[in-house]
């Protein structure tokens, strides 16, 4: 496993949950909210660079935000 990867993973990943229920929330729909955050998740693994631990909750579900609205 890289570096990058892990840093996704630990950064990330824990907000799995979170990302999911906000789409929900947008949506309410399981297959298109499930849909929404498997997209924002293949865009923030596009993006994903420098470690952003202060607001990964933050730009992760501003990712959900924007794939919801698209």
């Amino acid at each position: 496993m890289g570096e990058k990867q892990s840093q996704f993973e630990e950064l990330l990943l824990t907000h799995l949950d979170g990302a999911y229920n906000f789409a929900y929330w947008l949506v309410p729909n399981h297959r298109d909210a499930q849909a929404i955050v498997q997209q924002a998740y293949a865009q923030a693994w596009q993006e994903f660079g420098e470690p952003r631990e202060a607001n990964a909750r933050v730009w992760l579900l501003t990712l959900v935000l924007r794939t919801a609205q698209a």
